[in-house]
């Protein structure tokens, strides 16, 4: 899949989406949820400024975030 500017915006809704549906800050879920949004946010802003270099390093983080998540 080719990862845009909408898919990373996307995955930032979603995460905030989550964040909302799970309640307050003290579920440690939620922290995490709003820090991938947070993520996804600023590589769709790289891809739209051009500075899409970056991605590579930052994929690798995603992906292990988002491997914590699914084992909760």
């Amino acid at each position: 899949m080719k990862k845009t500017v909408a898919y990373f915006r996307a995955k930032a809704r979603t995460c905030r989406r989550l964040a909302r549906s799970l309640g307050g800050e003290a579920v440690p879920a939620v922290a995490e949820l709003e820090a991938l949004a947070a993520e996804f946010e600023a590589l769709a802003v790289k891809l739209e400024t051009g500075a899409s270099a970056m991605l590579d390093d930052r994929r690798d983080g995603f992906a292990r975030r988002e491997a914590a998540l699914r084992r909760h």
